[in-house]
């Protein structure tokens, strides 16, 4: 379940998609609070170049792409404790 800020942010992707695009092209977004934390090629290193970054808050993965998987899946961040 999304946060209500991680839902703030997907909101925000889904509407600012076209310009974020031009911008980054094909690739993973990391974001938190409305900003693009960083671009990566692939989801795990978007995944993991946001959790250094950001340690424990949390934050999205989107797919900015041209088809529409990037506005219909989303992946928050995720604790994994032993």
């Amino acid at each position: 379940m999304l946060t209500d800020s991680q839902l703030s942010d997907y909101r925000w992707f889904v509407g600012e998609m076209p310009s974020l695009y031009r911008e980054y092209g094909d690739s993973y977004l990391a974001i938190k609070d409305k900003v693009v934390i960083g671009a990566y090629p692939s989801f795990g290193e978007a995944v993991d170049g946001a959790a250094r970054e950001l340690g424990d808050d949390p934050f999205i993965v989107q797919r900015c792409g041209v088809d529409e998987s990037a506005y219909t899946a989303n992946v928050a961040s995720a604790w994994v404790t032993t």
